[in-house]
C-alpha cells in the first residue's frame, strides 16, 4: 500500500468509461423516435453524453414535438428507454467492459486508493453493471442519477457536481484529493465544479477537442485502453498538488 495515496480516491463515470456502452444509449433512443414520429441521430444523442434521460427529453425531444409532453408520458419514456438500454448493454456478450479497466482498478486498490463509482444513470443499471464486472469489492460506494444528497434533495445530473460531491462524502475524502475519470464533457465540468481533478477518457464517439479549452477542462486526456501509463498517469496527478 501506498501511504501518500491512502487519502486520495478515484471516482470513476460508468458508460464509455467502466464500459462500452454508449452504442447502447444511442440505440436506445430508437423505439422513441419512432413512437413519437421523430427524427434521433447518433451524433445528436453522443452530444448529451453523461446526461440523465429527462435531460435529453426536456432538449432533444421535447422542441420537435408539436406538443407539450404530461408527466406520465415523460415517465413512459424514461422507462422504455432505459429498458431498451438495458436489453442492448447486458444482452452484448460477452460483456462490453472497457479493455484494462479491471486490472486498473486492482492496480489502484492494491495502492490504498479508495474508489467509488459517480453516474448519471438509474441505480439498477448501475448496480447491474458493478455486479457484471465483479468490482463491488473495490468499490467503497457508488452514486447514481437517482441518489439524494445530505440534505434530503435529489442529486442533480452532470454538469451540476452533486453526483461526484456525494461519492467523495461517502468516501470520506476531500475533493481536492479526488480524480474524476469522464469520457463526457458535462462529467469533465462537474468534475471541475465539485473541486476535483479529472482525467479525460476519450473513448466512442468522442475528440480530444471537447476537453480542451473554455473554463472546465481536463487535467489530462488518454485514450483506451487503460494501461500502466494510464496508471502511472492518475497516481501522479493525485500528487499533484490542487
Amino acid at each position: 500500500m501506498d501511504k501518500s495515496c491512502e487519502d486520495n480516491a478515484v471516482i470513476f463515470d460508468m458508460d464509455g468509461v467502466l464500459v462500452n456502452s454508449m452504442w447502447a444509449h444511442c440505440v436506445s433512443w430508437l423505439p422513441i423516435a419512432e413512437m413519437l414520429g421523430i427524427s434521433i441521430t447518433k451524433d445528436e444523442v453522443m452530444s448529451f453524453s453523461g446526461s440523465t434521460p429527462r435531460r435529453i427529453i426536456n432538449d432533444l425531444v421535447q422542441p420537435r414535438l408539436s406538443y407539450q409532453l404530461e408527466e406520465d408520458k415523460i415517465q413512459e419514456i424514461e422507462e422504455i428507454k432505459e429498458g431498451a438500454y438495458r436489453d442492448a448493454l447486458f444482452g452484448r456478450k460477452p460483456f462490453p467492459v472497457m479493455e484494462g479497466v479491471i486490472p486498473l482498478i486492482e492496480s489502484l486498490h492494491e495502492h490504498g486508493i479508495a474508489m467509488a463509482v459517480g453516474s448519471s444513470s438509474l441505480k439498477e443499471g448501475v448496480d447491474h453493471v458493478i455486479e457484471l464486472m465483479q468490482i463491488g469489492q473495490y468499490m467503497g460506494c457508488s452514486v447514481n442519477g437517482e441518489d439524494v444528497m445530505n440534505d434530503g434533495t435529489k442529486v442533480r445530473s452532470k454538469p451540476a457536481p452533486d453526483i461526484f460531491l456525494l461519492a467523495a462524502q461517502r468516501l470520506g475524502r476531500e475533493p481536492q484529493n479526488c480524480l474524476v475519470i469522464e469520457d463526457a464533457k458535462v462529467g469533465v465540468e462537474a468534475a471541475k465544479t465539485a473541486g476535483m481533478k479529472c482525467l479525460a477518457f476519450c473513448s466512442d464517439g468522442h475528440t480530444e477537442d471537447q476537453y480542451k479549452g473554455g473554463k472546465y477542462e481536463a487535467d489530462a486526456i488518454i485514450y483506451p485502453p487503460f494501461d500502466d501509463n494510464a496508471l502511472q498517469l492518475i497516481l501522479k496527478l493525485l500528487k499533484t498538488p490542487s
